[in-house]
């Protein structure tokens, strides 16, 4: 019996045994609570992993829009810089080119060479060769008196509008253009460019755009030569002709031209006509006039030469019968009202025959005789002519520079004179340098626009 209960007792601690290792046992025999826990962090990492990779991704997508919004953006704003370099203003219609033309042309040239700088679309308008002539075309009806104050190889150009008030006495004051240093001498101005120099060394400026170019050197070993410069409305050209004269024969020889814009080369020519040129010249209608003596059957005649600026051929006209070519008389031609002129002056009267044909070589005259109150201030000085403005009115100045001065408009068919005192040329820096001035006066001067 003993047996038994030991062996139930024996029983009994195993099976107590073996109950006392249930709770070390427990989490082997719940696994799937593990499992579940784990499925659930696994869950809870991939929710988390998928909310970073989404988020990732609408980061993306963001920067992506932001790139494309920066890109469109600078887009925008070289179209804007384009359209501005192109004379456009953003968001706003363009104004038609032919428009914006006929408002710069109304503009003075100083701000036409600032505004060069404004865009590739104006710099190339403005520069352009028919915009040039659209200026030129409306300069022409606005002439202005230009007055070229000449010392020691300095050139100082001033200029100011002609009266348009009817008073005998008034006064104007002058604008300064351009000064520039060169030898001394003097060309008529055509189309508002100017030939200066003494020959060999020429060159061509213009005032308006502060610009000047060398010409090259004529080609000859003689030193007395004599130039003009004139220009051609048909082929639109502007060329210089140059002579030389040998003295002990009196007579011009080796005629050369030179056209400006090409490749700047003098040319000889053939003239049928020995002369030699003693007057100033003057560019009218494509022909080039000046003063000579010409030997016409052996025998030397004062003569006004004709020099066609496109054919490039000499013609002789013989001066009008009744005026005086001795230096004593002063010939000068002039312009007036369009036309030839040849003037003379002495005493206290002015002489003036105008061509009428140049075919038939006709001439008109016209004399004005002046009251002696204007012989102390007119007569005693070395006058200078310089032509007519739309009124009629003929202009003259000092030929010296000297204070008060004056510009005198002589109206010949009424035989009234008009004085203007000119201000605001002995203050100038440039004028103040030196004592003695000769002036020289161009009366129908008009801004040129033309880039040399």
């Amino acid at each position: 019996m003993y047996s038994l209960i030991g062996c139930f007792m024996k029983s009994t601690d195993d099976l107590f045994c073996s109950y006392s290792l249930i709770p070390r046992l427990v989490p082997c025999e719940n696994g799937s609570s593990l499992n579940r826990k784990k499925r659930e962090e696994t869950k809870r990492s991939g929710k988390q992993r998928e909310s970073a990779m989404r988020a990732r991704g609408e980061r993306k997508i963001i920067k992506n829009r932001r790139t494309t919004s920066h890109h469109d953006s600078r887009a925008s704003t070289s179209r804007n810089l384009d359209e501005e370099e192109d004379g456009k203003t953003p968001d706003s219609d363009p104004i038609p080119l032919d428009l914006t033309v006929d408002i710069l042309t109304r503009l003075p040239v100083k701000s036409l060479v600032r505004f060069l700088c404004v865009s590739k679309g104006w710099s190339s308008t403005i520069s352009g060769r028919d915009f040039a002539n659209s200026f030129m075309t409306r300069s022409l009806t606005r002439p202005r008196l230009l007055l070229t104050f000449i010392a020691n190889n300095k050139y100082v150009f001033f200029s100011l509008t002609h009266p348009q008030n009817s008073d005998m006495e008034s006064s104007s004051v002058a604008t300064y253009v351009y000064d520039m240093n060169w030898s001394v001498d003097w060309a008529h101005p055509v189309r508002g460019l100017v030939c200066v120099g003494s020959p060999p060394n020429l060159a061509i400026c213009n005032p308006s755009t502060n610009q000047f170019i060398t010409l090259p050197k004529v080609k000859t070993r003689r030193k007395d030569i004599h130039s003009f410069f004139g220009y051609d409305p048909i082929d639109d050209q502007y060329k210089v002709l140059s002579m030389t004269v040998a003295k002990r024969r009196e007579v011009a020889e080796e005629h050369q031209v030179l056209t400006l814009g090409t490749r700047k080369t003098w040319r000889m020519i053939e003239s049928t006509f020995p002369h030699w040129p003693r007057i100033e010249g003057l560019c009218l209608n494509g022909v080039l006039y000046y003063g000579a003596w010409c030997f016409l059957e052996t025998i030397k005649e004062d003569v006004i030469m004709r020099f066609d600026v496109r054919s490039e051929r000499f013609d002789v006209m013989k001066v009008p019968q009744g005026s005086k070519w001795s230096w004593s008389d002063h010939p000068t031609l002039i312009s007036y009202k369009g036309k030839l002129a040849c003037l003379n002056y002495g005493g206290s009267s002015i002489h003036l025959w105008v061509l009428e044909d140049a075919e038939k070589q006709e001439w008109s005259e016209i004399s004005s005789v002046f009251p002696p109150i204007w012989n102390d201030s007119i007569w005693d000085n070395e006058l200078s002519f310089s032509g007519t403005i739309r009124t009629g009115e003929l202009v003259m100045t000092s030929g010296r520079f000297s204070l008060p001065l004056y510009v005198f408009y002589c109206h010949m068919e009424r035989n009234v004179i008009k004085r203007v005192e000119i201000w605001g040329i002995s203050e100038h820096r440039v004028i103040r340098q030196y004592s003695r001035w000769r002036l020289k006066t161009s009366a129908d001067y008009v801004e040129s626009i033309e880039f040399l």
